[in-house]
């Protein structure tokens, strides 16, 4: 084990060498010849479902620095990360071994780990780190992708696939050909890992990320029909067999359509799927567009998976005239009994990204690509909107679409006063009202504290303390009300109730809120959702997606998400 392989590189080798930690870091131009490195040489070498890590120790190292032994750490996934927590996880403590051996790893997936050698007080120091990518043994040439589809979008296609399962894959080859073309021309060749950044031991690392299954293809001409070919290559230069989209074009811009709306309802629960139903025949959803998912009756019994693993398949496997559900779905309604939280996340936003195209390379939730977009909603990203119809009873839930339906035949923006407590999130909300005509009050931090909200309030976004009722009577037919705060919506059924679920008890249209600590920068922006619902052009959730900072995080949006103002032109 003499030689120290650099894992930047994109070719994806079955031996990986150490990455010494110290070579990554910027050392204070003053300082003194390094230090000898702890190891002398180490490798992890990968297998199908697992890896093994070697390591030699430097005994000059071990003696000169009073080294004791060896910790290893992986790195957090983004879906693992936690408000404060440490963004790695103890694997083992070796003491003075020399070899670690991982197993239950899943393949297709790269793991990071980091080892920090420890001396008699315990101070630890990063020395080096290793990567895992676990996958079936290559034989000849790699075999093609899985469940490839495309989506036309707005002057784009979006191409999703299967990450794969041989560890010896590393890049693709797309080709493109527009109707009328003798063949195929290649587009794109790129590689299946790209360089990250991590914070490890105070200081910023470079660590190599995996790309999503996913290309978006901006090059194209509005009105052409295009097929796609897409072939992963290995080590060796070995292309797979080609795998082909349909036909696909772009697609105007335009808000969600009711066949484009999947209801998810409770199996074997009434009430959700009558909340279903009832919304399937108010706004025109298909019935076979309510789709059942079995769970525990138990809370605690209740695992994410149970919903992301049906619903993945339910997208990927259903085909309408030879296209994916994938490629058709834009809105994803958790109906009355679909949990709020799972996995320490909003359900809702977990599902927004139900195929993890944007998991790479972040540590809280994923940045949205359309945070502050001004267009319609775009599917060519990946992503889906996600908005519940629930409450803390099957009547509020209900309820939710015949006050929207009211809204949209009765409500003048002129007569539907707004009061907004001050704060970043909504700082550029009076502009907004400005355009559209809306009367609003900036009112001071934590205002409604000790002061109620004038009953004729229709928007509403509050900051600064727990709940309490800020009205006497029940909001008007189609009101938005949110509020700032860290556990807006950690429950429906609490006692005294959270923000939003006393909004909703006291009749508000739509509302959203965490279901969790989302950080400020991780929450819903009261000014954008307000400045592009105003406008009469977009949807409640359109609105409140072009509003949120990130997905597969912490916040939900309940009310209906069809529901939409009449167009102020």
């Amino acid at each position: 084990m003499s030689r120290c392989e650099s894992v930047m590189a994109c070719g994806c080798r079955l031996l990986v060498g150490f990455v010494f930690l110290a070579a990554l870091m910027v050392l204070p131009a003053a300082a003194s010849a390094a230090p000898p490195p702890a190891f002398s040489a180490g490798e992890i070498v990968s297998s199908d479902g697992g890896a093994v890590m070697r390591w030699e120790w430097n005994e000059e190292a071990v003696t000169g620095e009073g080294i004791k032994g060896v910790k290893v750490y992986r790195l957090r996934t983004g879906d693992e990360t936690v408000f404060r927590g440490a963004p790695v996880v103890l694997v083992k403590d070796c003491g003075m071994d020399r070899t670690l051996e991982l197993t239950g790893l899943t393949n297709g997936e790269q793991y990071v780990y980091f080892l920090h050698t420890y001396d008699a007080a315990g101070a630890e120091k990063p020395r080096a780190m290793l990567l895992a990518r676990p996958g079936t043994d290559p034989e000849g040439v790699p075999q093609g992708v899985k469940n490839l589809y495309a989506v036309g979008g707005h002057g784009a296609v979006g191409l999703f696939w299967d990450q794969p399962l041989e560890r010896d894959v590393v890049g693709y080859e797309l080709a493109r050909k527009a109707a009328g073309d003798a063949g195929y021309t290649v587009l794109a060749r790129f590689p299946r890992y790209v360089n990250g950044r991590v914070e490890q031991g105070g200081d910023t690392v470079s660590v190599p990320v995996q790309r999503p299954g996913f290309f978006r293809d901006t090059t194209l001409a509005d009105g052409f029909e295009y097929r796609y070919r897409l072939r992963v290559a290995d080590s060796e230069g070995n292309l797979s067999t080609a795998v082909e989209t349909g036909p696909v074009r772009t697609v105007a811009a335009r808000s969600p359509k009711p066949d484009e709306v999947l209801l998810l309802v409770r199996g074997g629960d009434g009430a959700s799927m009558r909340v279903a139903r009832q919304y399937a025949r108010k706004r025109g959803v298909p019935e076979h567009r309510i789709l059942e998912i079995d769970l525990p009756s138990a809370a605690h019994r209740f695992r994410l998976r149970q919903i992301e693993e049906p619903l993945r398949q339910y997208l990927l496997h259903t085909m309408e005239d030879g296209v994916r559900l994938a490629a058709r779905i834009r809105v994803i309604v958790p109906c009355f009994g679909i949990p709020l939280r799972g996995a320490g996340r909003s359900v809702d936003s977990m599902i927004s990204d139900i195929f993890r195209r944007y998991t790479w390379g972040r540590v809280m939730g994923t940045p949205n690509p359309m945070f502050r977009s001004g267009g319609h909603f775009d599917p060519s990203h990946g992503l889906y909107m996600a908005v519940r119809l629930d409450g803390p009873d099957e009547e509020t839930a209900a309820g939710l679409t015949d006050k929207a339906l009211q809204a949209e035949k009765t409500l003048v923006l002129h007569n539907a006063p707004g009061l907004f407590a001050k704060n970043k999130l909504v700082s550029e909300v009076e502009q907004a009202a400005s355009r559209y005509g809306v009367p609003v009050q900036m009112k001071p931090h934590a205002y409604t504290r000790d002061n109620d909200v004038p009953q004729d309030t229709v928007w509403f976004y509050g900051v600064g303390h727990a709940y309490r009722p800020v009205r006497r009577t029940d909001w008007p037919a189609g009101a938005v009300a949110a509020f700032l705060k860290s556990d807006t919506l950690i429950s429906l059924s609490s006692s005294p109730p959270c923000w939003a679920q006393g909004f909703l008890e006291q009749g508000v249209t739509a509302t959203f809120g965490a279901v969790a600590e989302p950080y400020v920068e991780g929450y819903t922006r009261g000014d954008v959702f307000f400045d592009r619902f105003w406008s009469g052009k977009f949807t409640f959730a359109e609105a409140m997606f072009m509003a949120t900072p990130t997905v597969r995080w912490m916040m939900s949006g309940i009310g209906d998400p069809l529901y939409r103002l009449p167009d102020t032109k």
